[in-house]
């Protein structure tokens, strides 16, 4: 059982590195927030897919150092990965809208774009 626990929380840091990895990347020459930025190309589509990824490996990640962790936490570090993990989880509904809805809205209603974007 030992082992097997070893190996989820190597993965979970293995998985946690890699988000913060992408986190990093994404941020490299990271495009304007407007409309433009949407019908140029695929970059805010591969970018906002690239965070997806990176809240999910986050989420994971998380989940696998808390449970190794959780005894030593107590309800305070409980309270701190939940509120840790619910930000993941609205980063990655908003990512998901700038993902797949945003680029199709982009040349039909920009000003709906525009108004998301200024509100984000």
């Amino acid at each position: 059982m030992t082992d097997t626990t070893a190996k989820l929380t190597r993965a979970a840091g293995i998985a946690t590195a890699i988000a913060g990895a992408i986190f990093v990347a994404v941020q490299i020459k990271h495009p304007a927030f407007n409309v433009q930025a949407f019908t140029d190309g695929p970059s805010w589509h591969v970018r906002s897919i690239a965070k997806l990824v990176m809240a999910a490996l986050a989420i994971a990640g998380l989940t696998g150092i808390y449970l190794h962790q959780r005894r030593q936490l107590g309800k305070l570090g409980l309270v701190g990965y939940v509120t840790f993990v619910v930000g993941y989880v609205l980063m990655a509904s908003v990512e998901w809208i700038a993902a797949f809805v945003l680029p199709s809205e982009a040349p039909h209603s920009p000003g709906y774009v525009n108004d998301v974007l200024r509100a984000s």
